[in-house]
């Protein structure tokens, strides 16, 4: 399925050590936030000199991760991100003490930053307008049926020996190998009585369980090759430096159209923030004067900079 994450960069660009500040600023001036949803939100969940920061600011600094960091966070707990909020506060009010909020590289970062937040939110405001319908996402469906394809095989894997590894077979022993195997699976025996015969620790890996392959145009020929095939065939051996790899075609299957439905409705409506978002700066561009000093923002390809440089006004 030929469904690619639409990711943007402007609303990927807030940085968490900006949300960590700009909670910090509602920490230390709680007149000027909205009030909680709940007591729970307004607990009191660290306390840095007199800022108090609550369960609701660190909350907000969490969801800001990427759902890697917050994987990490929920395996390995919070007392690391706490430890860090915390120097960042005992850091911020050393700086503050040395008047260094006064110096033009803060004033500098804190316009930068300020204005990279009020993109982000515009484009999250243009984001939580993409509605899209189930009608869509049938028609879509219905339209590329083909993209839905899967087909699920078994795979074998045969170690070969390297530089950095003794544990595989030398090239000649694991060619052999491979044509045992494979001519034990022609003849039709089950996978799992192959896989009982052959598999070896760190040399002859036989996946017992179906491997699913969703069909995409950008899949290399091997795997492509699993659409053809029928059930029970083999594919070619691909020779790896590290290892021959082969498999053997399961079944062949397709989603339906309840099961392809979320990735579909992901897909459309980044479609349509991305056509929104193009909408909208096409026509701020028309409503304010740009310039752009055509040797500074020179394309990389460019030759030389000319000697007087002409500013650009786009429209």
């Amino acid at each position: 399925m030929n469904i690619g994450k639409c990711t943007n960069a402007i609303l990927s660009g807030a940085a968490a050590l900006l949300v960590a500040l700009s909670a910090s600023a509602r920490a230390q001036s709680p007149a000027q936030a909205n009030p909680p949803a709940s007591q729970e939100n307004n607990r009191v969940v660290l306390t840095v000199g007199n800022v108090r920061v609550r369960k609701s600011d660190m909350d907000s600094l969490i969801k800001t991760l990427s759902p890697q960091a917050q994987q990490q966070l929920a395996k390995e707990g919070r007392q690391a991100l706490g430890q860090q909020y915390v120097n960042m506060l005992l850091l911020s009010k050393a700086a503050q003490n040395e008047h260094l909020d006064a110096s033009r590289e803060y004033k500098s970062q804190i316009d930068l930053d300020r204005n990279r937040l009020l993109a982000n939110l515009e484009v999250q405001s243009l984001a939580s307008k993409a509605a899209v319908t189930p009608a869509e996402v049938s028609q879509y469906y219905t339209s590329h049926t083909a993209e839905f394809d899967e087909a699920e095989v078994y795979e074998i894997e045969i170690a070969k020996k390297t530089a950095t590894s003794a544990d595989g077979l030398s090239e000649a022993d694991a060619q052999a190998k491979a044509s045992v195997i494979r001519q034990a699976l022609s003849s039709g025996q089950d996978i799992k009585a192959v896989a009982k015969q052959f598999s070896a620790p760190n040399q002859v890996i036989i996946v017992t369980d179906p491997q699913p392959i969703q069909y995409r145009p950008s899949l290399p020929a091997f795997a492509q090759a699993a659409f053809q095939l029928r059930p029970g065939a083999l594919s070619q051996v691909e020779d790896r430096p590290q290892a021959l790899l082969f498999y053997q075609v399961a079944a062949h299957t397709q989603q339906s159209l309840q099961q392809a439905a979320p990735a579909i409705q992901n897909y459309l409506r980044d479609q349509k923030v991305q056509a929104a978002l193009k909408a909208k700066l096409d026509q701020l561009k028309k409503q304010t004067p740009v310039t752009m000093d055509s040797a500074y923002f020179a394309p990389a390809t460019a030759g030389a900079a000319p000697a007087n440089p002409t500013p650009q006004t786009s429209h």
